[in-house]
């Protein structure tokens, strides 16, 4: 046996096999004798670079499998209240279900000293007058104080976490009619669309006239004069996903942001959109309209100066914490406490 192994030509790896076809140009020696020594060395290269590159995905692995134990295995958080800015508190609702669901929702005072709204500025003069970024991005460059993400839009698809549109800075265009400090860069309007309008003194409206609005961000609607509307709805009303609405009271002078964290198992997993309009509706809206939802909901506040922080916990290609780069925005200034 000993001779037998002695005498044997040893494996050859296929990688190695490969290279030397290519450097030499011409089969694999019959005998290993017969290989020039720096193509044997660099042959005995490529497999120790084969198998060290199955080691390093074996490790990939195992840390990707380690993340998504702990992100299954993490605690939900405690409910909370608390006086964010002045006139704006924060509530965040822990909900058992089934499905498990946590809640966030942002109270605004309209009446309160420095509070404004602002949307995400486009360029008319573009096809697609938009260019992607995230909700904590467009926080800390509009120098806002709460955001939240805004209208559906388009082009997007997302397969998987190293493929999906858009990608920071990609060109997009939202669905509905959108309009920042004066000027409209989307005009679109559909019978379930609703558009949240700001008139020049600041005051949020869902029925001033649009050419009157100075900033306008649209969706679906959700509530009409205190009643559930999300009978028109183009996406499925039913299916628990991670969602973002905002409303306003029968006055006008309270304004309500409402994110529901989703797609995460044993964490949150989301609502439909009635459940959704009956939150709504609990804080107080008597109109309310469905934003964009899935992995592009997000709500966000400033942490100081050029620091944003996540209230809640978005799930961008199903990553808990990744926001989406989306099309625009819905934003509140405010005043410190």
């Amino acid at each position: 046996m000993l001779a037998a192994a002695a005498t044997s030509p040893r494996r050859r790896h296929p990688l190695a096999l490969g290279a030397y076809t290519r450097l030499v140009g011409s089969p694999v020696p019959n005998a290993v004798d017969d290989v020039p020594a720096p193509v044997s060395r660099l042959a005995r290269s490529l497999d120790r670079a084969a198998r060290a590159l199955g080691a390093i995905a074996l490790v990939v692995l195992a840390c990707a499998l380690l993340g998504a134990a702990a992100y299954l295995a993490r605690p939900r958080p405690a409910p909370a209240r608390e006086a964010l800015f002045r006139g704006v508190v924060y509530t965040r609702e822990v909900r058992e279900g089934p499905p498990p669901s946590i809640v966030h929702t942002v109270t605004v005072d309209l009446d309160a000293p420095g509070v404004a709204l602002l949307v995400t500025p486009g360029d008319p003069a573009r096809s697609l007058p938009l260019d992607a970024r995230t909700t904590s991005a467009f926080l800390l460059e509009s120098h806002a104080q709460i955001a939240v993400n805004g209208d559906f839009f388009t082009p997007w698809y997302s397969n998987h976490a190293l493929d999906f549109y858009p990608h920071v800075g990609d060109p997009v265009e939202v669905d509905g009619y959108a309009a920042a400090g004066g000027v409209v860069y989307s005009r679109k309007t559909s019978p379930a669309t609703r558009t949240l309008r700001v008139s020049r003194a600041g005051r949020p409206s869902l029925t001033l006239p649009l050419e009157q609005a100075v900033h306008a961000i649209s969706g679906e609607a959700l509530l009409d004069a205190g009643v559930v509307a999300v009978a028109g709805s183009r996406r499925d009303p039913d299916a628990p996903l991670p969602r973002t609405a905002v409303g306003l009271d029968r006055e006008e002078r309270r304004l309500f942001l409402f994110v529901v964290d989703g797609r995460q198992a044993g964490y949150s997993e989301g609502v439909g959109l009635r459940a959704l309009a009956a939150i709504a509706l609990a804080a107080g809206a008597w109109n309310a309209i469905n934003l964009d939802g899935g992995g592009s909901s997000t709500l966000v506040a400033e942490a100081g100066p050029g620091r944003a922080r996540q209230l809640s916990s978005p799930a961008h290609t199903r990553i808990p914490h990744r926001e989406r780069p989306v099309a625009n925005h819905l934003g509140v200034q405010a005043s410190p406490l």
